[in-house]
């Protein structure tokens, strides 16, 4: 199927990321970074102090029997807890050489059955690189999908091209998609870019393109157009093609792949650019110092999160955003001014297409004023205001009817950057989930 979005928007971001992938200096820490892991309350297997191994387990779900496991050889040297001791990152120190922690590779034959594969997917850690709809969330292994899709396309700010993550890693891709097969009793979509299709050669999956601007590259239009959720016992999974990668490695070694390629991008990055890196990262690697009046964030610049220079990535980032932060006052009738230094969605100012997007919001919080403004850059069959205002009064049933069970958080970052009432969509929709999934899933 070949698919083609015409809603949506490609913000004219500088700092845009170029060139060759760039190998990072030797750092020092690793961290298994669960903060974005929303609804799941690890029980920690290693104390401060203990010395683990790359692919050893580090934490577990007692609900649904998976681990996470170590990205780094080394010791412990802090354990970092939330609100409520809720488990955000372990820290580790690496060691002089990195060591793995062997597991026995699988044998993908007649006589692995699934129930064997899932059990040494739950072991090693790799279920955390697999989600779900509805609600977005890490994949229950007791589960059977009726499909999964794997996105092999990103139209994120910042993010690396597709052939940078597949370099080297087609073997590894290939015997990952064996194991998506395996999962499930229905099709494994893979969706790319139309000039990507000669990467993947002969796939024995079912394969779409798809084309158009931001958010083109997001699983949902992929699920919503391909393999539409209509009730909440379906599940359909997604997976990016890293953890495809990361699979499919363990397959062919046993041991827990690290190795990821990262975008940097933003006004305020010094050296934007693709650098080679592992799970995991500091921050600091990516930016030695980071100057006043610039904001860290780790993930793209629309849905990423704030951070400092003593975080690290998480399992799902492959983007770090350096934004100019900005904070000034309001000025008196402000969308009667031109400009020619500020981008406006609507066209309200006069502006050339490179300019300097920093963290001003310019207002603050107000009330829905104008939902015909979301349609323009929202490509799902939904009325994006409607479905808000149903979440935000705890309706779920009529949340449901109006699209709920095949969107995700990101889906609304567009919407939330054009909204006029400046209403963070995307706090809401994770909130939302959080109360959704214990509920309904």
């Amino acid at each position: 199927m070949q698919i083609h979005i015409r809603r949506g928007l490609n913000v004219p971001f500088i700092g845009q990321p170029s060139g060759p992938i760039k190998p990072l200096p030797r750092f020092e820490t690793q961290a298994l970074d669960l903060s974005q892991i929303r609804d799941v309350k690890w029980v920690t297997l290693k104390e401060e102090g203990e010395t683990v191994k790359i692919g050893e387990s580090l934490v577990y779900d007692k609900r649904c029997e998976r681990h996470g496991v170590s990205p780094a050889s080394g010791t412990i040297t802090k354990i970092v807890r939330g609100e409520k001791r809720r488990l955000e990152s372990i820290i580790i120190e690496r060691g002089k050489e990195d060591v793995f922690y062997e597991r026995p590779a699988l044998k993908l034959d007649k006589e692995l059955s699934r129930e064997k594969l899932v059990e040494a997917l739950r072991l090693s850690g790799l279920l955390l690189h697999i989600k779900m709809r509805p609600a977005d969330i890490l994949a229950n292994p007791k589960d059977i999908p009726r499909s999964i899709f794997i996105q092999a396309v990103d139209t994120t700010p910042f993010s690396p091209p597709i052939e940078h993550h597949l370099r080297d890693n087609k073997s590894a891709f290939l015997k990952g998609i064996e194991v998506l097969k395996r999962l499930t009793d229905g099709r494994v979509h893979l969706v790319h870019a139309p000039f990507d299709r000669s990467l993947f050669g002969d796939i024995d999956v079912t394969r779409h393109e798809v084309s158009g601007p931001h958010p083109a590259g997001l699983p949902s239009f992929h699920i919503a157009r391909i393999d539409p959720i209509r009730s909440r016992s379906c599940r359909v999974w997604t997976a990016f093609i890293t953890d495809v990668i990361t699979i499919g490695h363990f397959v062919e070694s046993g041991r827990y792949h690290t190795q990821i390629v990262v975008g940097v991008g933003g006004e305020g990055a010094s050296q934007p650019g693709y650098y080679s890196t592992l799970k995991g990262a500091p921050l600091s690697a990516f930016t030695a110092s980071l100057p006043t009046g610039n904001r860290l964030i780790k993930g793209d610049p629309l849905t990423g999160q704030q951070a400092g220079l003593d975080g690290h990535l998480g399992l799902q980032d492959r983007v770090v955003s350096i934004l100019k932060e900005k904070v000034e006052e309001r000025k008196l009738l402000s969308f009667f001014r031109w400009s020619l230094g500020k981008y406006s969605f609507t066209r309200n100012y006069f502006s050339s297409e490179k300019v300097s997007l920093d963290t001003n919001q310019h207002g603050e919080e107000r009330p829905f004023v104008d939902g015909s403004i979301y349609d323009k850059v929202m490509p799902l069959p939904i009325s994006t205001t409607h479905l808000v205002k149903a979440i935000l009064s705890g309706d779920f049933e009529r949340a449901e009817a109006l699209g709920l069970l095949e969107v995700a958080p990101e889906d609304f970052a567009l919407p939330s950057f054009v909204c006029p009432s400046k209403i963070d969509m995307i706090s809401i929709l994770k909130k939302a989930f959080s109360q959704y999934s214990q509920q309904y899933l």
